[in-house]
């Protein structure tokens, strides 16, 4: 009786490994330095097409490098979304003096976290109920002020939910006429070390130095990220028609130099047979599951990849392939992106070890769609549909005996010897019964859980795999950058 809930429950392990994610470090390598800004739009299409992929979860490599050593722009976000949290409560509570005192404090944080605010909604949505709130205490300065701050950094931004009573839309209409109307600014971005992503509002803009032109004038959020640095960060006035420069100051993080040398070893690896010594090296030290490392090479508008993707626990290459594309390409980013989910797919197979070569990508191209393994959730599905069925067997075959005592004693005088020892195993195959009609519930309804949540990851792997562009990012004037 007890094998079926073990069955039942062995295929829970696969499930939870599944939700984790298989854990995957990816890196860009420039072959040389007329490389490097190709490279670092590559190192961010690479990591993003992982990131959109829900099988897999990306290795935090700032937070890796800097070890023991607190983030302090991180704990500032921490506590601006704790703000946040509470301010709204007292909005909701309509404690306008606590909530506006609080909400201001959680603008403070944010901005102070700039370096780790990759994620602007937030932050906005703090500066909309910052402005919500100074509409209610009548400061209309000051709301549209608010306002105005958001809807320059999301110009998408709405008040959401609805419930705001007509002063507060009306304040937030006329920000919004407001910051159309905005004059525009340029800016421009150096670092140090050059060749490091550049964000401007949570939108990836290219490679450092770059300009970025035509910025509405007001308050911007820039964030300066290089794989080794920690990143960043810093809120920019931009007056209207300035042309405004920032110089972002890089500090390596505390083991940034090993880092470095070992990812210098292996970006030629990429090209070479097998996983090589030192991508061993470095997928054993960051502990990952798997390794992906593309070498940048340009010469002229051709720009030529070479991606080997690893299996880090085992040393070994699940497939490795060559493309290049042209970067003045208007589809540069697309065709990337589309090349890094062909990947995917012979990687997902996890046996493959061949390397593909080819010519610029066309709009045409098609990746290859091996099948891919079943869903550890269909393969619990199926277990629990399996207990689910026996379980309603064994409901269904206690209660045929049950029925058969209780005929038995409807037909016995109640003084009858024997009429007792009926009554506790009638009893006793009724409970067994019901515990089985139970059980059968439960297993069908984790069943259909299984199935419908896998399903659901399924389709959504499926339509993340389909999706052509990198999605949200604005072009730059950077040299040639598209």
């Amino acid at each position: 009786m007890w094998i079926v809930p073990l069955m039942w429950l062995a295929a829970l392990p696969a499930r939870a490994q599944d939700d984790d994610g298989i854990t995957v470090a990816t890196f860009t390598v420039s072959r040389d330095s007329a490389s490097a800004q190709q490279a670092v739009v590559t190192d961010y299409l690479v990591r993003q097409s992982f990131q959109r992929n829900p099988r897999y979860s990306v290795l935090d490599l700032e937070g890796f490098l800097s070890g023991d050593d607190e983030i302090a722009a991180r704990a500032q976000v921490r506590k601006g979304l704790e703000l946040l949290d509470r301010g709204r409560e007292m909005y909701d509570a309509f404690e306008l003096a606590p909530a506006l005192s609080t909400l201001t404090k959680a603008v403070l944080a944010f901005e102070r976290g700039a370096a780790a605010l990759a994620d602007m909604t937030p932050y906005v949505d703090t500066l909309l109920l910052q402005g919500a709130t100074y509409a209610l205490k009548a400061d209309k300065k000051a709301a549209r002020g608010a306002f105005e701050r958001a809807l320059t950094i999301s110009p998408r931004a709405t008040l959401k939910g609805g419930g705001f009573p007509p002063t507060v839309m009306s304040l937030f209409d006329e920000a919004r006429d407001l910051a159309g109307g905005a004059q525009l600014a340029d800016l421009s971005i150096y670092a140090n070390p050059a060749a490091a992503e550049v964000y401007v509002d949570g939108i990836f803009r290219g490679s450092a130095p770059l300009t970025i032109e035509r910025l509405a004038a007001g308050r911007h959020v820039v964030r300066v990220y290089r794989a080794g640095y920690a990143s960043y960060g810093r809120l920019v006035e931009l007056l209207p028609g300035a042309e405004e420069t920032l110089q972002a100051a890089l500090k390596p993080t505390p083991q940034a130099a090993q880092f470095e040398s070992l990812l210098r070893r292996a970006g030629p690896e990429a090209a070479q047979d097998g996983m090589g010594a030192a991508s061993q090296e470095l997928g054993a030290w960051l502990k990952v599951d798997q390794l992906m490392v593309v070498q940048v090479t340009a010469a002229g508008d051709d720009v030529t990849l070479q991606a080997a993707h690893y299996d880090a626990a085992g040393a070994q290459r699940l497939h490795a392939a060559t493309r290049t594309f042209n970067y003045g390409s208007q589809r540069f980013r697309a065709n990337v992106e589309e090349f890094v989910v062909g990947e995917f797919r012979q990687a997902q197979l996890g046996v493959a070890t061949q390397t593909g070569t080819g010519q610029q990508i066309g709009s045409g191209y098609a990746p290859p769609r091996p099948d891919r393994p079943t869903h550890p959730g269909f393969i619990a599905g199926g277990v629990s549909t399996g207990a689910a069925v026996l379980f309603l067997a064994l409901g269904i075959g206690m209660t045929i005996p049950a029925l058969v005592i209780n005929d038995k004693l409807s037909k016995l005088p109640q003084v009858a010897a024997n009429s007792e020892d009926l009554k506790t195993e009638g009893k006793i195959d009724f409970f067994v019964a019901s515990a089985g009609y139970t059980l059968a519930l439960v297993a069908g309804i984790t069943a259909m859980v299984f199935f419908i949540s896998a399903a659901t990851e399924e389709e959504n792997v499926e339509t993340i795999l389909q999706e052509p562009g990198v999605g949200g990012g604005s072009q730059a004037t950077a040299g040639g950058q598209p």
